[in-house]
């Protein structure tokens, strides 16, 4: 019987790897913004480059043109060919259909960056019926061919490969190109005269793409790297367990108890639809643990943003509605704890501690047809609040506390959010809207990526949804969304204490105290940061990354966005970063700013605009600041209490 997990005593075990290293004291990268201790840098080689298709199937018709091979060079053999989708995306029907919609008008929509002015759809009618093809194919067109085929190692790996008798059993975990999240890929077999490792499939468990350049990558489930306390592996043609106890464990090995997880679901609550869901189920103070990974699972991409899902949860809530999950542990889950998926309404997940989960926390996700989303078919109206998610995405590094695609109208509020690889909580798309992120303590995320904040949206197409989110006309205008009365601490590679990223459109922001972090607005409109805000030292590189300002505006369009009655304390008296800025034309190409009071060092103050460097009075007089101020730094105990009084309003 085959397993991809060990608990030992109800600890989880480490697969043995090369480097060595344990996902559960989350070893990543080398962090892009070094940390106290140092943190970091250990359990990952690094690839020198990547393998083309074409390499990889040579090197594979040579290995196997003996007829020795146990597989014949056929589509087996295709990457994608692992779960229904990824076959679609690598040989599409010739039926196949693409809808394309051609710049897309809201009000104000920002089409000046031909990158975002048209939305692509594709549909198989070969393959209806097939989980994940009716959601959009993917924004980035074809992720799945867009990724590596196999890679370059170096040379502290060659000694290693060559002692591997049985390489096809091992798996790649590697980071994302540009450190966006990660990949996993089975192995398929080890060129070690050219130091090349070629993948059998995966690569799914994003859906941006994207190729290897020099990422940083592990191999597990190799015999010949258990050399590890706490490694173990499983021999499946002899079925026979092998594992490295540490000290601890040799002393009572006889009395451990031993766990092989076989599921990754504990439970699922499973309606029929909309018109019959499940009612009136609660659970509560019971723990769920010790279920199996699910990164070479089914993924699919339900929405235009970069992140891919796995449908299913250690609690999988599907087409129910006043359920509850309350005071529940869930603890060393494989995959993700918690999954609202389609029409789930009235649920409540609260007052759980969610700990070293594979992948996410909570997830929502729903389904629509294309840009149809009016059918009942996402969740809505559910509240999340006063859960304590800690230490999370062990394998998964594209994860979150929190994440939604397809849903809307659900509420995240006073809950505790650290130690993450990416975003605390992260919106796949702007569906619906009216979603309201209210009390939460975040910080401790970007640990292991890049270029992200601790909370993250995007919206890259329109959706045709219920005005309101659940009742209304039909409408491609969401609701507003809300971030209100949250305490963001930003850190590691994060930029950003909001990052409103590649179109999002129709959210407040208001009454937050945000410490190392401002707000991004890329494209889009919509827009408001405030009133309320209180933000502190934003971007400054001894604690975060990219040193953007307390607003950062790079949409070139006014677009009905604005950043009105905040205060913000910088240590240089750069209070915003504008990218796309005129000084001939400012009203019209920049957020719009009135009732703040900044404050910094001496009172300095300055604007870049284009090759301009706009003075306070100047900034004034072309308009902007109205009302507002610029005063020296108080003291940090004075900034504690003007943030603590905008956090005792909750």
């Amino acid at each position: 019987m085959a397993f991809t997990t060990l608990f030992v005593n109800g600890v989880r075990q480490i697969r043995a790897r090369y480097p060595n290293g344990d996902p559960q004291q989350m070893s990543g990268v080398c962090y892009y913004v070094s940390q106290e201790g140092d943190e970091g840098c250990q359990g990952y080689a690094t690839a020198s480059g990547a393998i083309s298709e074409d390499a990889r199937l040579d090197h594979l018709f040579k290995d196997r043109q003996d007829g020795s091979g146990a597989e014949d060079l056929d589509a087996s053999q295709d990457l994608h060919s692992h779960s229904p989708l990824q076959t679609a995306a690598a040989a599409p029907s010739p039926s196949d259909t693409m809808i394309s919609v051609d710049k897309p008008v809201r009000p104000h929509h920002v089409t000046g960056d031909d990158h975002w002015s048209s939305f692509h759809y594709h549909t198989y009618s070969a393959l209806d019926g097939v989980p994940g093809l009716q959601p959009v194919y993917s924004f980035w067109n074809d992720p799945y061919r867009d990724r590596p085929k196999g890679i370059k190692y170096g040379a502290e790996m060659a000694n290693r490969t060559a002692t591997w008798s049985n390489p096809s059993t091992g798996v790649v975990h590697m980071f994302h190109t540009q450190y966006w999240g990660n990949w996993m890929f089975q192995l398929d077999s080890v060129n070690t005269k050219k130091h090349e490792l070629y993948f059998k499939y995966g690569g799914w468990q994003e859906a941006r793409g994207g190729n290897a350049g020099e990422n940083h990558y592990y191999v597990e489930n190799i015999a010949e790297e258990l050399d590890s306390p706490g490694e173990w592996f499983l021999d499946t043609d002899t079925s026979t367990l092998y594992f490295y106890p540490n000290a601890t464990q040799c002393a009572d090995l006889q009395h451990a108890e031993v766990v092989a997880p076989q599921h990754s679901s504990l439970v699922q609550l499973r309606g029929s639809g909309s018109s019959r869901p499940v009612r009136n189920i609660h659970f509560a103070g019971l723990t769920f643990t010790e279920t199996r990974t699910t990164f070479l699972d089914y993924y699919e991409l339900p929405s235009g943003g970069d992140w891919s899902i796995h449908r299913n949860a250690a609690f999988f809530i599907q087409d129910a509605s006043d359920c509850t999950v309350t005071n529940c542990t869930f603890d060393a889950v494989g995959g993700n704890a918690i999954f609202l998926s389609e029409y789930v309404r009235n649920c409540t997940v609260s007052h759980n501690e969610i700990t070293l989960t594979g992948d996410s926390a909570v997830v929502a996700v729903g389904r629509a047809g294309m840009m149809d989303g009016m059918q009942p078919s996402y969740p809505a109206r559910n509240l999340i609040s006063n859960n304590h998610i800690h230490d999370f995405g062990m394998y998964g590094k594209q994860v979150s506390c929190y994440f939604q695609a397809l849903a809307c109208g659900n509420m995240f509020v006073d809950n505790v959010c650290y130690n993450g690889p990416r975003a605390g909580i992260n919106f796949n798309d702007g569906f619906g809207g009216d979603t309201l992120l209210r009390g939460n303590l975040i910080f401790n995320m970007v640990r292991e990526t890049d270029d992200h904040g601790m909370f993250n949206s995007w919206d890259r197409q329109p959706y045709i949804t219920p005005a309101q989110c659940t009742d209304g006309p039909p409408s491609i205008v969401p609701a507003p969304n809300h971030i209100t009365q949250n305490f963001i601490i930003n850190g590691y590679a994060g930029r950003w204490s909001i990052d409103h990223d590649d179109g999002s459109a129709y959210y407040n922001n208001s009454g937050n105290f945000m410490v190392f972090g401002g707000v991004k607005a890329y494209l889009g409109h919509n827009k408001m940061t405030g009133p309320g805000n209180v933000i502190v030292y934003p971007g400054i590189p001894a604690r975060s990354a990219g040193k953007r300002a307390c607003q950062c505006d790079d949409n070139g369009e006014f677009a009905d966005q604005y950043y009105i009655g905040n205060q913000c304390f910088t240590p240089d008296g750069v209070f915003y970063t504008l990218y796309k800025c005129d000084p001939q034309t400012l009203a019209q190409h920049v957020f719009q700013t009135r009732n703040n009071r900044h404050y910094s060092p001496q009172a300095n103050f300055r604007v870049q605009c284009g090759k301009k460097t706009f003075p306070f009075a100047e900034w004034q007089a072309a308009g902007q600041d109205f009302n507002s101020s610029v005063s020296d730094l108080p003291s940090p105990e004075q900034i504690v209490t003007i943030g603590m009084s905008v956090l005792q309003q909750v």
